[in-house]
């Protein structure tokens, strides 16, 4: 070998640990590898490959397979339910349907007797606005008050009700709440006791408190029982003459107020009347000579005095006996709670000697 090859020999000795340290550094370390990192959502079997220095070795080139077993946790069920007794459908006084799938939270009531009663089953929490006359608790002025005579769109909706109750279209605010989505509840308000009844049970069951209508409508039903049964032998009671206001309107037996008279038997002046709520003459109260006088209308300045000084009244039978019984007008002409005091209060007047 002369001395140019033996140079380039030694050369390429002295190259080769450098190349073999060069080789080393490209690979992975020599040492373990660590596990993989977990993410959010690990697949079952991850596969890492780790090589070392050209040297063979157990750990350093070995493929390592992790097996991860992913933890099974149970899948919540999310159809959506409705608490018990939902959905509800409610027929309307203008045909259309209202269904309810959960309790109302925030409910307008435009009527006093609907707020009588929701308040009277518990349901209070539940009124975000009331009527002008009612409220709850009853006769506080606990919760704002709206006018149901002349509603306001603009106030009703200012309380972000998920249910309106009205029982009389005025201004059109059926229509107007159902345009902006507002689920508004339109019924007739109740003809009879019987009707004013169910209505109380039909409320109950709106606002999710069947239980307590159950047991108002128990209470209520047996004072109703009580007061038919003391009448039960009765044919036909007194005949009578209710008077809702100095202008001589009256009760017909079409109407709620004047159901109470039907159930107590009693001879309504006012029946041949075709108007639920008829205006009569003091001719024609005069010719028909009532045997009791009822007056809703003393709160208004209307006393037995007063009637008694009407020229020709003095000689009507229920004036010259003294049989002149003046209501609360509120009792007896709301369909709510209390119809069963008003039911006894009339009782009383009619038949004194059965229900002193």
């Amino acid at each position: 070998m002369n001395s140019p090859q033996r140079l380039a020999v030694l050369a390429l000795i002295a190259a080769l640990p450098i190349f073999a340290f060069a080789c080393a550094d490209d690979g992975a370390p020599a040492s373990t590898p660590p596990p993989p990192t977990p993410t959010a959502s690990p697949a079952p079997t991850s596969s890492v490959t780790a090589t070392s220095s050209p040297t063979p070795s157990p750990t350093a080139t070995a493929t390592v397979t992790s097996t991860v077993t992913p933890t099974v946790t149970a899948t919540p069920d999310l159809t959506p339910t409705s608490p018990a007794g939902y959905p509800q459908t409610v027929k309307q006084a203008d045909g259309e349907s209202l269904v309810l799938t959960q309790p109302p939270a925030r409910i307008v009531a435009l009527s006093a007797y609907a707020t009588a009663v929701i308040c009277a089953v518990g349901a209070g929490a539940q009124l975000a606005a009331v009527d002008l006359y009612a409220n709850c608790p009853a006769g506080s002025k606990e919760l704002p008050e709206l006018d149901s005579f002349q509603p306001s769109l603009e106030a009703i909706a200012g309380y972000d009700p998920d249910l309106v109750y009205v029982d009389s279209d005025n201004g059109g605010i059926v229509a107007a709440l159902r345009d902006l989505q507002i689920p508004v509840l339109y019924l007739a308000i109740p003809d009879s006791i019987e009707d004013a009844l169910q209505r109380i049970e039909l409320f109950s069951q709106v606002v999710g408190r069947p239980e307590e209508g159950a047991a108002l409508l128990g209470d209520m039903r047996g004072r109703l029982e009580a007061v038919t049964g003391a009448i039960a032998d009765v044919v036909t009671g007194p005949r009578i003459y209710h008077e809702l206001d100095e202008t001589l309107f009256s009760a017909g037996p079409a109407s709620f107020v004047g159901d109470f008279y039907t159930v107590l038997k009693a001879e309504n002046i006012a029946a041949a009347a075709a108007d639920p709520y008829p205006q009569l003459t003091a001719e024609a109260i005069l010719s028909a000579n009532p045997e009791v006088i009822i007056l809703a209308d003393e709160p208004f300045g209307v006393t037995v005095e007063s009637v008694t000084a009407r020229p020709g009244w003095a000689d009507i039978t229920a004036v010259k006996d003294g049989r002149i019984c003046s209501v609360d007008p509120s009792l007896v002409s709301q369909p709510g709670p209390t119809i069963m005091e008003a039911l006894e209060s009339l009782a009383t007047c009619l038949y004194p000697e059965r229900f002193p």
